[in-house]
This record gives C-alpha cells, sequence and structure tokens, in this order.
C-alpha cells in the first residue's frame, strides 16, 4: 500500500488525467479573465469602488445561492449539471469577450455579468466538489485529488496574471475573455471523454427548506465535519482577513512598492504549493487532522512574525511559512470532510464548506481594515496571529476525537 503515498498516485486513474488536463486550462485562462477583469473596470472607471462593487457582485451572488444550490445538487445528476454550468461560464465570457473587443463595454455590463458568473458559480463549484471523488476508484485518493487540484489553481495564479499583462498590453483585454471563453472547451471535451460510474444517490425531492435543514442537522451532528468547519471559518476570518493589509505592510512598515508586495504574495504562494504536494501524500482522517493543527500554529506564528518584523527577508520567510500553514488546513479540511461525509449530503456539506470558507473570509477582511484603523496595523496582525494559536489550543483537545475514526 506504500503507493498510496505517491503525490501523482491519482494519475493513474484516466478520468482524474483527463480532467486535470482540461481544468488546468480553464484555470489558466479564468485567472487570465480576473486580470483582464480588474485592470478594464479600473480603465472604463477609474474608481476603485467599482472595483469593489464588481467583485462584490460575483461573490456576493455566489454566497447568497450556496445553500440552494448544495440541495439542488445532491438531486441532480451532478455529471450533467457540470456540464451545464461549464457551458453557461462559457457563454458569460465569450459575451464578454464580444462585448469589450467591439468597443460597447459599459461598466453596469460588467457589473451584470460578473452577477450571473456568480450565480451560475454557486452551482458549478459544490457540483465539482462533490463529483471529482469519483474521478478515482480508491477512496484513499480523495485528498491527492484533492490536493492536486489545488495545485491547478495555485500554479495559475503565480503564472496567469503575468500573461494577461503581456496579452494585454499586446492585443487588448478583450482577448483574455476571448481565450478564457475557449478554455471551457477544454474541460467540456474532458467531461465528454470521462467514463464515470453511476454513483449518483440523488435524493428524493423534497421542499428547499426541508433539505437546507437536514443538511445543517448533518453537519452539527458530525463532529469531524462540525469541527473542521468551525476551525476553517475562525482561521479564514483571522488569516483571509490579514491579507487585505498587505498593501499596507509592504508600503509602511517594509517601506516598499509594488514589487515588494509581488514579492510578499509571491512567498506565500510558493508555500502554499508546498502544502498542496504534502497534503497529496496522506491518506488517512487522523493524520489530515493533525495537518489542521499544524496549519493553525505555522499560520499563528507567521503572522506574529510579519507582524513585528521590519526586514523584508524575514517577512517574505513569513509569508512562506503562512501560506504553507494555511494551505495545510484548507486542503486538510476539504479533503477530511469529503472523507467522512455520507454521499447523499455531499452537495449540501460541501456548499456550507464553502460558504463558510468564503463568508468569514469577507467578514474578517471588514474586521481587519476597522481594528487596524484603532489600534494599527502590526498590532492588528499580532492580534490575529496570537487567536491563531488560542484555535490551534481548542482543535488540539479535539484530535483524540479523529483518532477513533475507522479510515485510520
Amino acid at each position: 500500500m506504500h503507493h498510496l503515498r505517491y503525490p501523482w498516485r491519482a494519475f493513474q486513474s484516466r478520468n482524474f488525467r483527463v480532467y486535470f488536463v482540461g481544468q488546468s486550462i480553464s484555470v489558466l485562462g479564468n485567472f487570465m479573465a480576473q486580470t483582464g477583469l480588474i485592470w478594464l473596470v479600473y480603465s472604463i472607471t477609474n474608481s476603485s469602488t467599482w472595483l469593489g462593487a464588481v467583485y462584490f457582485a460575483n461573490q456576493f451572488s455566489t454566497f447568497v445561492l450556496l445553500p440552494v444550490a448544495g440541495v439542488l445538487v445532491d438531486r441532480w445528476n451532478r455529471y450533467y449539471t457540470l456540464v451545464v454550468t461549464q457551458t453557461l461560464l462559457m457563454f458569460v465570457s465569450l459575451l464578454t469577450a464580444v462585448l469589450v473587443l467591439s468597443n460597447s463595454i459599459q461598466v453596469w455590463q460588467l457589473f451584470m455579468l460578473m452577477f450571473c458568473s456568480g450565480c451560475i458559480n454557486a452551482f458549478d463549484i459544490p457540483t465539482r466538489q462533490s463529483l471529482i471523488v469519483q474521478f478515482v476508484d480508491d477512496s484513499q485518493d480523495i485528498s491527492n485529488v484533492l490536493a492536486l487540484n489545488s495545485s491547478i489553481y495555485g500554479i495559475a495564479s503565480m503564472i496567469a496574471p503575468s500573461i494577461a499583462g503581456v496579452v494585454i498590453a499586446s492585443a487588448g483585454t478583450g482577448i483574455c475573455f476571448l481565450i478564457d471563453g475557449f478554455s471551457f472547451l477544454a474541460v467540456l471535451a474532458g467531461l465528454l471523454f470521462m467514463h464515470l460510474p453511476q454513483k449518483y444517490p440523488i435524493t428524493k425531492p423534497q421542499p428547499l427548506r426541508q433539505g437546507l435543514q437536514e443538511g445543517i442537522h448533518y453537519v452539527i451532528s458530525s463532529h469531524p465535519i462540525r469541527v473542521v468547519l468551525v476551525l476553517i471559518a475562525l482561521m479564514s476570518m483571522l488569516v483571509t482577513g490579514t491579507t487585505t493589509l498587505l498593501p499596507v505592510i509592504a508600503k509602511d512598515i517594509l517601506h516598499g512598492n509594488a514589487v515588494t508586495l509581488g514579492f510578499l504574495t509571491s512567498a506565500a504562494a510558493l508555500g502554499a504549493l508546498l502544502a498542496t504536494v504534502y497534503v497529496s501524500t496522506q491518506i488517512y482522517v487522523k493524520r489530515l487532522s493533525q495537518l489542521l493543527w499544524l496549519g493553525s500554529i505555522l499560520s499563528g506564528c507567521a503572522l506574529a512574525i510579519v507582524a513585528i518584523s521590519q526586514t523584508l527577508w524575514i517577512s517574505l520567510i513569513a509569508m512562506f511559512v503562512g501560506g504553507l500553514g494555511f494551505l495545510l488546513q484548507q486542503i486538510a479540511g476539504n479533503a477530511l470532510v469529503q472523507i467522512v461525509v455520507h454521499e447523499e449530503k455531499r452537495g449540501r456539506v460541501s456548499s456550507l464548506y464553502i460558504m463558510t470558507y468564503t463568508g468569514t473570509g469577507i467578514i474578517g477582511s471588514l474586521l481587519m481594515g476597522v481594528l487596524s484603523t484603532h489600534i494599527g496595523i502590526s498590532q492588528t496582525i499580532f492580534t490575529a496571529g496570537l487567536l491563531c494559536f488560542l484555535v490551534a489550543v481548542w482543535f488540539f483537545f479535539q484530535l483524540s476525537r479523529f483518532n477513533t475514526y475507522k479510515n485510520n
């Protein structure tokens, strides 16, 4: 069974190989479009307020619809649902490209397009989270699949903005959206060539409210899932909230510029990439729960060091450790939940997991911003690091419950 620990073992599955190639192409296009969107909105409006408004329209529509989407995903055939959502997202990107290339785009149109994209993503994200575990035959490969899937986003986030910058400078913003639109064909082609087992325990039709209540009750009654969601909520609020302060750290504390901010972000991305590789080698609930605890400790250390550091190289090391710790939690937590959840509840639990992560991150950004204006940037970040340690202490006393799980 030693081969199960290889970080590339999920590639033994033909379905996952096909998915990985298609998703890699699509995510690269998605990140290029995100870069193009930021540039386009600011070019049209010269307003940071509109930047925030367009981002809010996208994220808030996803957040609001996720509970409903989770219930419906558990009812529907997830394969066909993913085909539909990917097709609709492709249509949104291509429509945006046409409007931009024809020089007829207006900011209100971008607002509505991003709102529609957010609504579609509310169904697309939990569907992919629920379906991806069927891309491999062995349940012990779930953590490997999720880690390798996360690596796609980590690598794309590092290289796509640079590619998008070159494309925007040479051919215009519209080409980024055009590339994104056509990149969805890679995923759709991959889905077409997959051979998935018919594991669709679609729940019987029931009122949406009843389905949602059933999902919430299931999460509350399941100790592993409940504890993981609480941990993810707290850590997302503390860590994601402080990342909004990075520009201030780069400029006012480290006395740098945009290049300094780029270095800090890249250091965190490298740590996150290392986390995806390491978690991909883990298969047991016991070990995954330990990584959740370790990630909390590393995140707390990183934030404390960033708060007191006034030297770039020390801050870079801290950001690397922080990226490593935070992604250890996110991927290990997601893998643990996907391992223990009952198949017929997977869509609802996935949607609640995503809501927990994104919702508390938004709240944390607001809280950290307000707190920093009252007690200062360094003090705010140090306080967040200290709270991470307290969360780690709380979770430490939960570890013994994970040790008895049968997957160990």
